[in-house]
């Protein structure tokens, strides 16, 4: 009787077992195609994911691949020997768009936020001493710092996502547009520090669009044969701008890329998070810069928070008043010049060195006064 007793609660054991490792098996397979299906379907058409695009996270890659078109701008004045352009664009990053990603990235991963200000500050201070090699290869560097910042600080399923690659393309090219719009005027170089970013921006867009069709080929998820024509459009504006043809020549081909990627995708335009665009009109931005300026006093008045007053203001600058440059410069440069100053250096300055509140209501008063000028002259 003992013995059966035994040989039943053995098999029962083994019933137990091998239950719990069929359940096991279901709910790893069960995660692996919930895996795959972030991915885009398999279809003969391509189709993107439907995840919803956090915009948040766009903004974050973006300006990523901004601070990599501004690297590349700097290798290659680096080794044309034009060192003191090649400062320039190590400046723009940490002067600018760092502060953009500072926080998200300090969250996710804060040695990695340290090592990454920490090797953009290195670049600087190596501009004039280094060789080109040494240059390029500290670059390079800091380029493979960036990749693990999206990694760590966005989602998987959405770095993977094409609707999320693609928001971020289109919005480099926006940029690019207005920064070609300051930088070329008449077929001539008028700003070339502007009409190198919009090339390294190109630049950053071309690559990740090659970073995203060899994910495609290796996932086999989908067909890549339809971007070949978003290849050609990038290969066409590389083409333009080098030759620096007229600015509207520019804005065609980028709009045409821009039209062409919710169809290749099977979205509409509404479905990706497009955070940048040229053809906002100049009110909306002047009162974007306005809310923003005003936000920033709140921040210092009430928190004494500094440092988020500084990225409203950056935002200020980057995400509104570029955008008006171009069309201000046509109508008076002067203007243009010192509402930029005002904005983009003496205010963050101030900020910076955590002036009186009183101050920095003054400067953001004359900033004020400036853009009502703006706004009269762009009507």
């Amino acid at each position: 009787m003992k013995i059966i007793t035994n040989v039943y609660y053995i098999s029962l054991l083994i019933i137990v077992i091998i239950f719990a490792t069929t359940m096991a098996w279901a709910a790893e397979e069960k995660s692996t195609i919930s895996n795959y299906s972030q991915l885009p379907s398999s279809s003969s058409s391509p189709t993107s994911s439907s995840i919803s695009l956090n915009n948040t996270n766009v903004d974050f890659a973006t300006n990523i691949e901004f601070i990599k078109g501004h690297l590349s701008a700097a290798i290659l004045n680096k080794q044309a020997g034009n060192d003191e352009l090649a400062q320039t664009h190590t400046f723009h990053p940490i002067h600018e768009i760092y502060t953009l990603i500072r926080d998200q990235l300090s969250f996710a991963d804060n040695e990695l936020n340290k090592t990454l200000i920490n090797s953009l500050n290195n670049l600087t201070s190596i501009v004039f001493t280094s060789t080109p090699s040494e240059f390029t290869d500290s670059a390079s560097s800091i380029k493979n710092l960036l990749d693990k910042a999206i990694i760590k600080a966005i989602p998987k399923n959405e770095i993977v996502d094409i609707k999320f690659n693609m928001s971020t393309l289109i919005n480099l090219l926006k940029t690019a547009e207005s920064e070609y719009d300051i930088g070329i005027v008449n077929g001539t170089i008028a700003n070339i520090a502007e009409y190198q970013d919009s090339q390294g921006f190109v630049s950053s867009a071309n690559e990740l669009l090659n970073k995203t069709i060899n994910n495609l080929n290796q996932t086999r998820m989908m067909t890549t044969n339809k971007f070949t024509e978003i290849k050609d459009s990038l290969d066409q504006l590389n083409t333009s701008m080098s030759n620096k043809e007229d600015a509207k020549q520019i804005s065609t081909i980028v709009n045409n890329i821009a039209n062409t990627i919710p169809n290749i995708l099977n979205v509409q335009a509404k479905d990706l998070a497009i955070l940048v665009s040229t053809d906002t009109e100049s009110s909306e931005l002047i009162n974007n810069i306005r809310s923003l300026l005003d936000q920033s006093i709140e921040k210092i008045k009430n928190d004494g928070d500094y440092q988020n007053a500084e990225t409203l203001v950056i935002e200020a600058y980057l995400d509104n008043f570029e955008f008006l440059e171009g069309e201000i410069t046509k109508h008076d440069e002067s203007l243009m010049k010192d509402t930029e100053v005002l904005l983009r250096e003496q205010l963050r300055n101030l900020i910076q060195g955590k002036a009186n509140i009183e101050d920095i209501q003054k400067m953001v008063n004359n900033i004020n006064i400036k853009l009502n000028e703006i706004e009269k002259l762009l009507q």
